[in-house]
Order: structure tokens, then C-alpha cells, then sequence
């Protein structure tokens, strides 16, 4: 059975690459799926001499770009390739796959760096950054390839951050095709903006992190999530989960202000608690219950063990300071002499 991207006349064929490049199409006529595009390659190379490959997509999947890049690389038959509109992301890698390449003179080429996401710690956050790092080696070293430079002038020129848009005339010069056909197509502007018609689409992303879309939502998969039974359309679902991406935005907010007022209080807590065991040690100095080289040693029993610590220093006894020894002792010496005194008096008056 030929397959609905696939046109064969006689010896010839014609394969479309037109719609996102993805692995799976779950039914989507409108992707690019690599299991069916690399299918289609098998069957072509058997019945046909020459096949011509169009290409009309904004990217996708890198992974699954990649398998279709190798299918073109290793097919037996003739190929060659054609840019019809627009040839972004790991389309445009594909169109570097090692045939000829043509472009129409109103079509775009556009080259920039892997994009992917992941949620969870720092190693599967490290992990992902690897994984990334690895295919910009793999994805420098093809455009290098065609570019005649080196994988590293490519890194440095193409992946940082920002979209690379090429004209067919700029592509062929860079080295990114090989020549322009002149596709028939009266009334466009080639100078028409290239983020209109990327319509400003990010790619190149990995396969495991791709996001739905109302084409390919599954309503009734949906519907099975408790709080989505009773949608009658894929349009109210969407609106419903735009509702929880909000309510969880002003989640986030709230346990941003509640962790700093929690941080707050603690703070003050451990402030209060310091100016405490100041308290008890400047009483137990006073005291003469211990010495002023004996705070540190105490500040640590008390702040590991407040009411052990604070035993310890109650059962310890009150030491006199010396002003009040001196001062006794000179009650002492006061109460002696007024004695000595008076005998003296006492004795003159016999």
C-alpha cells in the first residue's frame, strides 16, 4: 500500500517531508514520522531509480531527525533533496544529509542550537545539560561538514541561544545547498520576515520532553483525570489547564512568601536566643558561679542543652567577690580597734 507522503511515477518518486518531525504520529497525517519515513525509504529504494525528497517543516525530535537523516544518508536508490518553504531546526539538519541540496528562491534554512527541558534534581538536571552538550558535538560536526569549517567555529558562530536564518542565496553560499530551483510560485516576497514564518516555534527539542498540543490531545485519556471528567471539549480541557498553571503560579508565589516569613521568624527566634544565654552567663560571671574565661564553654552547653546546662550552673556555688572580702575584713579591723580603745578608757578611769 503506498503511503500518502510518497508520490510514484514510474521509476520516480517524490517523498514529503512536510509537518513536524516527530517519532510517533499517532494517526497525525500532518507530522513527519521517522518509523514511516525510514518505512517509505525501504519500500522507494526497491521500485524506484531516483527519489526526490521535499522538505516543508519547522523541525521536531532531534532524535527522530536523526534517524531520517541516516536513512537518506544510506539509501540505495538516487536522492536528492528539495527545500520547498522552510527547512528550521533538525529539518535543516536533514537537509545536510550528505545529497544534493536545492532551495527554492523564497524558502528559508535555519540552524540553532539543542533545546530540552527536564524536571528533577541536580544530577538528572546535570544529565540533561551532558545529553544536550553531546548532541551539539554530533549535530556541529554535520553542518561542519557542509560548511567546510571547523565543529567548534560552528558551536561558536550558530549555538548561542539565537535563531540562524539563511535565504536559499545565503545557504548555497555558506555551503548549506548546493544550488536554487525556481519553484513556479508567482507574488511571494523574498524578503518576507523568517520569524513570521517560524512563527517563532522552538525546536530541536528532545523526544521524552516534547509538549502537547490540541492536535494531538488524547481527550479521553484526559477525561480519566478526576478533575477533567465532565469537559466536553478539547478547548475547555485547555482552558482548564491554563486555569491550574495559574493557581499553581499564585501556589508558588504564596510558598515564596511564606518560606520568607518562616525565614523571619526563625531568625529573630535565633537572635532572642542568643541575647538569653547572654543574659544567664553575664549572671553567672556576676554571680562569681564562674569565671569570664568559662562564657564560651557554658554558651556551648546551653545552646546544645538548655536545661541540663542551666542545672549545672544552679548548682554551683556563689563566689564572694573581693570588694566585699575587703569590706569585711575592715569591719574586722574597724570592730578590733573601737575594742582596744575602749580598754584603754576604761583602765584610766580606775
Amino acid at each position: 500500500m503506498e503511503s500518502s507522503n510518497t508520490i510514484v511515477n514510474g521509476r520516480e518518486a517524490d517523498l514529503l517531508l512536510y509537518g513536524e518531525v516527530v517519532e510517533n504520529s499517532c494517526g497525525d497525517e500532518n507530522v513527519v514520522c521517522s518509523k514511516s519515513v525510514v518505512k517509505d525509504l525501504l519500500t522507494l529504494e526497491n521500485r524506484c531509480d531516483k527519489v526526490r525528497v521535499r522538505i516543508n517543516s519547522q523541525g521536531g525530535e532531534v532524535y527522530s531527525g536523526i534517524a531520517i537523516f541516516n536513512a537518506l544518508r544510506h539509501a540505495k536508490c538516487d536522492i536528492a533533496i528539495y527545500t520547498d518553504g522552510i527547512a528550521a531546526s533538525i529539518a535543516g539538519v536533514i537537509a545536510m544529509c550528505g545529497r544534493p541540496h536545492y532551495m527554492s528562491r523564497y524558502s528559508r534554512l535555519m540552524i540553532h542550537s539543542v533545546s530540552g527541558g527536564v524536571y528533577g534534581n541536580k544530577t538528572e538536571l546535570a544529565r540533561m545539560i551532558e545529553e544536550i552538550s553531546s548532541l551539539e558535538e554530533t549535530i556541529g560536526q554535520i553542518i561542519a561538514g557542509r560548511m567546510g569549517c571547523t565543529p567548534r567555529e560552528v558551536r561558536d558562530r550558530y549555538f548561542d541561544g539565537e535563531d540562524h536564518w539563511f535565504t536559499a542565496e545565503q545557504a548555497v553560499e555558506a555551503g548549506l545547498a548546493d544550488g536554487i530551483y525556481d519553484c513556479g510560485i508567482d507574488g511571494l516576497d523574498g524578503a518576507s520576515n523568517e520569524r513570521d514564518i517560524y512563527n517563532r516555534i522552538l525546536n530541536n527539542r528532545l523526544a521524552f520532553v516534547r509538549p502537547q498540543t490540541t492536535n494531538n490531545m488524547d481527550l479521553e485519556k484526559i477525561k480519566t483525570i478526576p478533575k477533567f471528567a465532565n469537559v466536553a471539549s478539547e478547548e475547555e480541557a485547555v482552558a482548564g489547564i491554563a486555569a491550574m498553571a495559574s493557581e499553581n503560579e499564585a501556589l508558588k508565589q504564596e510558598k515564596a512568601r511564606l518560606q520568607e516569613e518562616k525565614d523571619g521568624l526563625e531568625t529573630r527566634m535565633r537572635e532572642e536566643e542568643d541575647q538569653r544565654v547572654d543574659e544567664i552567663l553575664s549572671q553567672a560571671v556576676s554571680d562569681g558561679r564562674i569565671q569570664e574565661g568559662q562564657k564560651e564553654t557554658y554558651r556551648n552547653l546551653l545552646k546544645a542543652d538548655r536545661a541540663s546546662a542551666q542545672k549545672v550552673l544552679n548548682s554551683l556555688k556563689k563566689g564572694r567577690s573581693v570588694a566585699a572580702d575587703l569590706n569585711n575584713n575592715q569591719d574586722q579591723f574597724d570592730g578590733a580597734w573601737d575594742r582596744r580603745q575602749q580598754e584603754i578608757r576604761n583602765s584610766r578611769r580606775r
